[in-house]
């Protein structure tokens, strides 16, 4: 976690940047000098050739990408970059610009395709949504390359039970912590599992009178029978099992009942006074 966090405080602390490629001068310089107002580094260039030459930015990039260029043109250069897994925020701008040309810069994955002349806020906005997507991109990049580093670490034996986890099997110690746990009743048990002479507490389905069981496993409370349906006939088991168990009201004694009936079966007459 804290070289998580160092990772991310660098990358907050990197300057944005912003690429110009076009081959006017004035609107490069324009261009620049827009970015530098709002506080946004600017690197000018005539041509793409000129721009490979230099040195990238190492903090969030957008590029400003003028679409016919000297040489190779800004369409072109998007492929190449494409084909190579770069991915880099791109603004096209350009004098002459149609649909064909719009549609295939946006299906490149190009964040707007702009006419000249340009206007300020809408040129900020489109470089601000680049910037944010390449951070994006950036922590990425960074959350991938730490991930693999610490796989790499790992030894074989540790990647085959990495596996095994993520594949939603347990490994050996988790076997036994788990029945470790099942036999002390710290768990939720299968039925059978407790041990021969134990006491489990479990509730009839019949009248829901508590009745302890011999040889029972304890019922998982959160698996009621109206949340599973699918469970009735096993409950229903259980709790035919546990009746049997369940002490039942003492019955009156055959004497008192024999002497009601003799009393309401000889009532008193004259002739036998």
């Amino acid at each position: 976690m804290a070289m998580m966090s160092r990772m991310g405080s660098s990358m907050a602390d990197a300057p944005a940047t912003v690429i110009v490629i076009d081959d006017d001068p004035d609107v490069r310089e324009a261009l620049g000098s827009l970015l530098r107002s709002v506080g946004l580094g600017a690197d000018l260039h005539g041509s793409v050739a000129e721009f490979l030459k230099a040195r990238r930015p190492d903090g969030p990039t957008c590029l400003v990408l003028d679409v016919r260029l000297p040489g190779q043109g800004g369409l072109d250069f998007q492929r190449e970059l494409s084909k190579a897994g770069l991915r880099l925020p791109i603004i096209f701008i350009t004098g002459h610009g149609d649909i064909p040309m719009s549609v295939e810069a946006m299906k490149g994955g190009a964040i707007e395709f702009m006419t000249k002349p340009l206007r300020d806020q809408d040129l900020l906005d489109a470089i601000q949504l680049g910037l944010e997507r390449h951070r994006t991109w950036r922590e990425q990049e960074k959350t991938m390359a730490l991930l693999h580093a610490r796989f790499d670490s790992l030894t074989q034996r540790e990647r085959d039970v990495m596996t095994l986890v993520i594949t939603g099997r347990l490994n050996q110690a988790d076997r036994r912590r788990t029945r470790r746990q099942r036999d002390h009743g710290e768990g939720p048990s299968r039925p059978g599992d407790a041990k021969d002479g134990g006491y489990v507490l479990g509730r009839s389905g019949a009248d829901g009178r508590e009745i302890e069981g011999r040889g029972r496993a304890p019922l998982d409370p959160s698996r009621s029978i109206d949340r599973r349906p699918c469970q009735r006939s096993r409950l229903a088991k259980f709790a035919s099992a546990g009746k049997a168990l369940v002490p039942s009201m003492p019955r009156p004694s055959k004497p008192f009942g024999r002497k009601m009936r003799m009393r309401a079966s000889t009532p008193k007459t004259a002739t036998s006074l």
